[in-house]
């Protein structure tokens, strides 16, 4: 249950007001600090995911729904955000080692795994423009579906189908993709 100051100041954010935005800044923004390094993040990380989180809410302020619970709303925003965060790292590292040549050099298992990974691309490629575009939206920028319809300005429900749809296209075409 939101409380009625976040209410108002959320209806007066979704007017435009910086005021109201400023004050809601300050009440969450420490809160939100020290919720990102519980997940381990340097101290700065933690700061610019605070600062990007607030700035997506502030881009995204027509679509806030006073009547819900605004921390709530932000909880969620920030841990999608770490949780992308996270996974970018790992990518990161995974993406060196390979750079660094830690795979085995003839090992065929490489060999199958690229012409997979070719395939994939190919695949992808020919997927219908939108389709493609939510499909790579979620997998390799790691938005949520609600993310993906706030910015295309599409249901959630027709992110979850292109979704789905370009799941079962590469299970169609690539035989043991989960």
């Amino acid at each position: 249950m939101p409380s009625e100051e976040d209410k108002i100041l959320v209806r007066s954010i979704k007017q435009g007001s910086s005021k109201a935005f400023e004050q809601l800044f300050l009440r969450y923004q420490k809160k939100l600090f020290h919720f990102c390094r519980k997940f381990e993040t340097r101290k700065e990380e933690s700061e610019n995911l605070v600062q990007s989180v607030f700035t997506e809410i502030w881009e995204n302020r027509l679509s806030l729904d006073e009547e819900k619970s605004f921390s709530g709303y932000l909880f969620t925003v920030t841990k999608n955000k770490i949780y992308n965060h996270i996974r970018k790292k790992i990518n990161e590292k995974v993406y060196k080692e390979y750079v660094a040549g830690i795979p085995a050099a003839d090992d065929p298992r490489d060999y199958e795994s690229k012409e997979t990974e070719e395939r994939l691309e190919k695949l992808i490629a020919s997927m219908p423009d939108r389709r493609k575009e939510i499909f790579l939206m979620s997998r390799n920028d790691g938005f949520t579906y609600k993310e993906i319809a706030q910015r295309l300005g599409i249901s959630e429900n027709t992110v979850d189908t292109q979704i789905r749809n370009a799941l079962d296209y590469l299970r169609k075409e690539l035989p043991g993709m989960k």
